[in-house]
């Protein structure tokens, strides 16, 4: 069985299993490549690379450079020509930003060419594997609708190329290969293709993600070995607190009992900082001069130990910008936590960064100001007020400005609050109740509820 208790699971499955697979796919037919033909086609999947690339569209080469800032077609991929200053759409310039060479559909009408589909991201490629990944997409074009499955599915198992891994799963996932629960066999080919010595971390990911919809499972291999993995163990540990969070708390309470797992338990401590025991357990092997990580700060954000608490407010006060990953980590922990024992240390934050470029317009920043505002603090309240006042609601380019800062007080301070005008009236009111009580500081303000928007264990 694929699926069952995985401690002792190899990261690479045997041989002789993925050759068996590989025989089924192949001559099984639609027992094991079931994909429904009635699904393909789909609005989603028409949004895909391997969609694009049906006639009449040909294949140009587009080279990229400093992170998109540079970038041409050169010609066709089969020789022809096509001008160099042929329009690249916005969205296709989003996904070339990395530098190299992609394979991008395009098509000629009356004189002019343009390029095919949308929204999808291109092959990337390397001279040498040009010539076969061309007779791959060749072969996919030419591919009757019943035979997709089972042809791409065996080419997932081939392809050596990531991009063009990315881009088969791309089709398949949006043609409806994980909208239901699938069969044990087809979960034993997506085991096997997360395990495949060629699959990345980002095609891993996906597959986590697509199974994690409809087919998820605490003890399977791709679920616990992403928590192994330091790229994955974020978003596998967000999947098992929404979909199984006492399997998820045994699980890095067992791990925190054992030296070898130790430090991959500790990698989702920010999903742990609600459990007392996970807490102390930790911090038992936390010395007072060791060096601060990511993994640690929740976990000191949480304690009461004095020495904890004077480590968190020497790091929130410090203007080293070497330390700012580990300062943003802190203050998104005590927002999410709603500590209020840390206003000082939080307020001192805010000064630090209100007139960095970068921090002061960004979503965290928003988020430490909603959460002083939320504890009646009135300084941070008349900030905020400059904040919404100063926004120019007519113009489209402050749309993203508006996003993120009414997106941060609607998780922090009041989730019913969906427009600039209704967060500008609340925290006017606000304002007026604390300046009638005569508090301005957190301090003087009783705790309250912490915030929705919170991954609890429990």
């Amino acid at each position: 069985m694929i699926y069952g208790r995985t401690m002792g699971i190899k990261r690479v499955l045997p041989g002789i299993f993925e050759a068996i697979i590989l025989l089924v796919c192949v001559f099984g037919g639609n027992f094991f490549c079931h994909a429904a033909s009635s699904e393909l086609n789909s609005p989603a999947q028409k949004r895909t690379f391997l969609y694009a690339i049906r006639e009449p569209a040909r294949l140009a080469i587009l080279v990229s450079s400093n992170f998109g800032q540079q970038i041409k077609f050169t010609g066709l991929a089969d020789g022809g020509e096509i001008p160099a200053d042929t329009e690249v759409p916005g969205w296709l310039v989003i996904n070339t930003r990395g530098a190299g060479k992609y394979l991008v559909p395009v098509s000629e009408g009356k004189g002019k060419w343009l390029v095919c589909g949308s929204m999808y991201r291109p092959v990337k490629f390397n001279d040498v594997e040009l010539k076969t990944i061309l007779a791959t997409l060749d072969k996919f074009r030419k591919m009757k609708p019943d035979d997709e499955a089972t042809a791409l599915r065996k080419s997932l198992l081939e392809t050596d190329n990531d991009s063009l891994r990315l881009a088969i799963f791309d089709y398949l996932s949006k043609g409806g290969e994980f909208d239901k629960v699938i069969s044990r066999s087809d979960a034993a080919y997506w085991t096997m293709i997360y395990f495949n010595k060629n699959s990345s971390d980002f095609l891993k990911q996906k597959i986590m993600l697509e199974m994690a919809k409809n087919n998820f499972m605490p003890d399977s291999p791709i679920f616990v070995e992403s928590l192994k993995s330091k790229r994955l163990a974020s978003a596998a540990g967000e999947i098992y607190v929404t979909k199984d969070r006492k399997f998820f708390k045994n699980l890095m309470l067992k791990w925190m009992e054992s030296p070898e797992l130790r430090e991959v338990a500790l990698w989702n401590s920010a999903l742990m900082v609600n459990d007392p025991e996970f807490v102390t357990k930790a911090l038992k092997h936390y010395k007072r001069n060791s060096v601060l990580t990511l993994e640690l700060v929740p976990l000191l954000c949480v304690s009461d130990k004095n020495n904890h608490k004077a480590l968190i407010s020497e790091l929130l006060k410090d203007k080293n910008p070497s330390r700012l990953a580990l300062q943003l980590k802190a203050a998104e922990t005590i927002v999410q936590i709603n500590n209020v024992n840390y206003v000082a240390e939080m307020q001192k934050f805010i000064k630090n960064h209100e007139k960095h470029a970068v921090i002061k317009d960004s979503y965290m920043y928003f988020c430490v100001l909603a959460y002083l505002c939320r504890n009646d603090d009135a300084s941070a309240i008349k900030s905020a007020l400059t904040r919404v006042a100063g926004i120019n609601r007519s113009e489209k380019n402050k749309r993203i400005e508006i996003s993120a800062f009414i997106r941060a007080f609607r998780s922090v301070y009041n989730s019913q609050l969906s427009t600039p005008e209704q967060l500008e009236k609340s925290l006017e009111e606000r304002l007026t109740r604390v300046n009638r009580r005569g508090k301005s500081t957190l301090a003087d303000v009783k705790a309250t509820e912490p915030c929705t928007e919170v991954f609890l264990l429990t």
